[in-house]
């Protein structure tokens, strides 16, 4: 169990630091939050794991091997680059017929926001995660980092003779401190032996993939968490913030927003030739 709160509390930290970082997804939550309230900024980051979560599972099977490939990396970089460029232009350009909505003083809006807005919010969350090249990168090195060294998934891999080892010589205790009392305990080789054979036929490893897999759901609840206390932060700080403002200082926040993404997809190209 500590080791447990150990992982999560070290998901949670790493990952609120990829997650303060300035980036796509966090200038898509700001727009969001300012088109639908804070309920749009949940939304966004709701799309943001929709690309996460298989993300997750993909690299805890070892598809984070291909991602570590300069090629590929450089693939990666310039078609994220290309997109925020294009999505970025979009948003600047629509900002011109941006209009505000009413926001109550709890910072949602007054009229609940469609299903289509909403859905607009996820696709925004998803667009900003899959073109953001850095995103991939983060998860190709830091976060496969925590997947493959967790103290509990190198548990869960350890070679079965270690086991095999300990067995016998906790049979070769037994067998001594209670005499002939236990009878199979007086062959303690052919006791390691039917383990070994055990071993082999089950796969030992299987034995603790539930610890592997309590490892990397308490990597990945804490990462979620660190996700949902920065962006639900920043959205309902923003939705609160609305009602201070204009339409026009709002269509130029938008503007802003869309222009900061022109400059994010221009840095990562640019950042191929540095």
């Amino acid at each position: 169990l500590i080791l447990l709160v150990f992982l999560f509390a070290l998901s949670f930290t790493v990952g609120l630091s990829g997650a303060l970082s300035p980036g796509p997804l966090l200038v898509v939550t700001i727009d969001s939050s300012l088109r639908r309230g804070w309920f749009g900024g949940v939304a966004t980051v709701f799309g943001h794991f929709l690309v996460e979560a298989p993300l997750i599972v993909a690299l805890a099977y070892g598809v984070g091997v291909i991602l570590s490939d300069d090629v590929i990396k450089a693939a990666i970089t310039i078609a994220g680059g290309i997109a925020l460029l294009i999505f970025g232009g979009y948003t600047a350009y629509s900002s011109r017929r941006a209009e505000l909505r009413l926001v109550d003083e709890s910072g949602a809006v007054s009229q609940p926001p469609s299903l289509s807005s909403s859905l607009n919010s996820v696709l925004s969350g998803v667009v900003a995660t899959v073109t953001n090249p850095f995103y991939w990168i983060w998860w190709a090195t830091v976060g496969l980092a925590m997947l493959t060294y967790a103290p509990l998934i190198a548990v869960a891999n350890v070679d079965p003779a270690l086991y095999l080892l300990i067995w016998h010589n906790f049979l070769v205790f037994l067998a001594e401190y209670f005499g002939s009392s236990l009878s199979l305990l007086m062959y303690p080789n052919l006791s390691s032996a039917a383990f070994q054979y055990f071993s082999r036929v089950f796969d030992f490893n299987y034995v603790f993939l539930g610890s592997t897999l309590a490892g990397w759901l308490a990597i990945v609840i804490g990462h979620f968490f660190s996700d949902v206390a920065w962006y639900a932060s920043i959205s309902f700080a923003v939705a609160k913030g609305k009602v201070l403002i204009s339409v026009k200082w709002y269509q130029r926040i938008m503007f802003s927003c869309g222009a900061a993404l022109v400059l994010l997809g221009l840095w990562f190209i640019a950042s191929l030739f540095l």
